[in-house]
């Protein structure tokens, strides 16, 4: 199965999930205020939105967990992100005075046409 199949094979309740801990993930990420961890946008933000979601699931670091969280991932950031939706996504979720300058989101906007290998 693709991963673009696996992520929307997901049941509708981890879909839903999954798409409000990317825009909560989101918030914290497109933050003017927030530093990075990982020079790549699209790592950085999943593993923001992965330790969202075990928590959210309250479930540990095995591995199917871990492919799991992978999976919501790759489904909400086709949902939020890809092909160039991650900046209306976080205009909608973001303050003016909150939010990153227009060229971190574009640059950020630019690494989210990716998709997690691991689920």
């Amino acid at each position: 199965m693709s991963k673009v199949a696996k992520a929307y094979a997901m049941n509708s309740a981890d879909k839903a999930l999954a798409i409000d801990i990317y825009e909560y993930s989101v918030v914290e990420f497109a933050n003017k205020n927030y530093v990075g961890r990982h020079k790549d946008a699209f790592i950085d933000l999943s593993a923001i939105f992965g330790q969202n979601w075990l928590t959210a699931k309250q479930q540990g670091m095995s591995l199917n967990e871990v492919k799991a969280a992978n999976n919501a991932y790759n489904y909400a950031n086709l949902q939020l992100g890809a092909r160039g939706k991650f900046i209306e996504t976080a205009k909608r979720l973001l303050s003016a005075d909150e939010i990153a300058d227009d060229k971190k989101l574009r640059d950020i906007a630019k690494e989210m046409s990716a998709m997690i290998n691991l689920v």
